[in-house]
């Protein structure tokens, strides 16, 4: 049975699950009832089911009553498809917005084919399809099947846009104090299933702590799907991700030493990672089928928000632009030096520059904060990288020598500075230029066990130095 997970940045309602996950009732198909939330909407388990073609919108509502008595709700629609073949085509997408114009914006779009065990991403942001083979589907455990001492109560039958539709309620109680709850906490699902379809119609997933979610499918139609819906677009460069699942994994072990020696971690993010890391790393054979490569999916996406591997550049910067859309002064001004380093990884130069700028134009508005030696010495030194892929050696040179002349910040004290340019600079024949720059960063960096003395020794010797782990930070 799919479990109930609430991850408030990167879950998802997963409204209908696989076919083979039925648990046998009295003769009956009784499916695993779905739940979760979050900012954006997923189905992303359609049962990869031959001969049983359809597409149809998915509408979503999330009520939520705050203590005041007050409610906010959310909507949400999305497309999905099957064709004869059991391809699935699955939408991702934000809540809609006022300026959504009644359709909320694609998250990304998930394409599988159950024949090949291919499974494609496509993500309209950065015109990027990310494809990778599945391992054949596990066996599954009978006596998994279901949360001991819970059976669905049976609703009886009924009809939805004419297909016969076999309904269940399940409950379950969260005892006081397992949540920081001072009462008992009852969830509930009610959710009717299309023999017809292998997969629910309706879903009605009830929490008293993040409110109640109703998912229907509408506009359903039989007809074969349009073949484009299974097909990689033109304009969208493919990459291979048949090795992500492991490594993922090994950016688990970083997280967990991480949460180690932060265990308070006040953004959520790492904790979150955590959970989804273990998950990742459950033994096969012990949830649904496809959950591996679900959860694969979502802890890519959120490291993708932290600007952290396996995730590519383009999808950092797609996140870190998504995360930025909203922000505005103190939280801009944190947000933008990693903008101006990643938009530059991507080699989107025009967009390096602007945040780079803007971190230069911001910096003066807080010269206090922590970070404004961050936004000194990262607004140079895009800047820098910049000018020297266009050309410009002597601008390049400036702009290493004004980051140099940051005040230093809690980070470029203890690691010290980012010597990429510098290194490139070398590489160029600026040996001046750069040995006044490593001169300056004396100022600030003082925890560097004599690193600094000895590149420059090197340099004046006529050796580029090993910088090390400085051209990673």
């Amino acid at each position: 049975m799919l479990r109930y997970i609430w991850f408030p940045a990167c879950a998802a309602i997963l409204l209908i699950p696989a076919a083979a996950s039925a648990q046998q009732t009295a003769g009956q198909n009784v499916p695993a009832a779905p739940a979760g939330l979050s900012m954006w909407f997923s189905l992303v388990n359609i049962p990869a089911v031959p001969n049983a073609p359809f597409s149809a919108t998915t509408m979503m509502d999330n009520t939520q009553t705050l203590a005041d008595g007050a409610t906010v709700t959310t909507k949400t629609m999305t497309t999905i498809a099957r064709d004869s073949k059991g391809r699935t085509h699955n939408e991702n997408r934000y809540y809609l917005t006022p300026s959504d114009n009644g359709q909320g914006r694609i998250r990304d779009i998930t394409i599988f084919d159950p024949t090949a065990r291919i499974k494609t991403t496509l993500t309209p942001a950065t015109l990027q399809a990310a494809v990778s083979t599945l391992p054949p589907p596990q066996p599954r455990d009978p006596a998994r099947a279901a949360r001991p001492g819970n059976r669905p109560e049976d609703l009886g039958w009924s009809s939805i846009d004419g297909l016969i539709v076999h309904g269940f309620l399940e409950s379950r109680t969260i005892p006081q104090g397992a949540d920081r709850n001072d009462r008992p906490l009852t969830i509930t699902d009610e959710y009717w299933y299309s023999d017809e379809l292998h997969m629910n119609i309706t879903l009605r997933h009830t929490d008293p702590r993040y409110g109640t979610q109703f998912v229907t499918l509408t506009q359903l139609s039989r007809d074969e799907p349009d073949e484009k819906m299974f097909q990689v677009p033109a304009e969208y460069k493919v990459r291979d991700d048949s090795e992500l699942i492991p490594a993922l994994k090994k950016e688990c072990g970083i997280v967990k030493m991480v949460r180690a020696r932060q265990p308070s971690d006040a953004n959520g993010g790492y904790k979150t990672a955590e959970t989804l890391c273990a998950s990742l790393e459950a033994p096969a054979g012990s949830s649904d089928e496809d959950a591996e490569a679900r959860t694969a999916h979502d802890l890519y996406q959120l490291l993708a928000r932290m600007n952290l591997p396996p995730a590519t550049a383009a999808d950092r910067y797609a996140a870190l632009v998504s995360a930025a859309a909203a922000k505005s002064g103190l939280e801009r001004f944190y947000a933008l030096v990693n903008l101006a380093k990643v938009a530059f990884e991507t080699g989107n130069l025009a967009k390096a520059t602007a945040h780079a700028q803007e971190l230069l134009r911001m910096a003066p508005q807080f010269p206090k904060d922590w970070n404004y030696g961050n936004a000194i010495y990262y607004g140079h030194f895009v800047l820098g990288r910049v000018a020297l892929r266009q050309g410009n050696t002597n601008d390049a040179a400036s702009q290493l020598l004004a980051a140099g002349a940051t005040p230093g910040s809690p980070q470029l004290n203890s690691f010290g500075p980012n010597l990429t340019l510098a290194k490139d600079l070398l590489a160029q024949g600026q040996a001046q230029p750069v040995l006044e720059y490593l001169a300056a960063c004396k100022s600030f960096w003082k925890l560097d066990y004599g690193k600094l003395d000895e590149w420059i020794g090197a340099i004046r010797a006529g050796v580029t130095p090993d910088f090390s782990s400085n051209l990673n930070y």
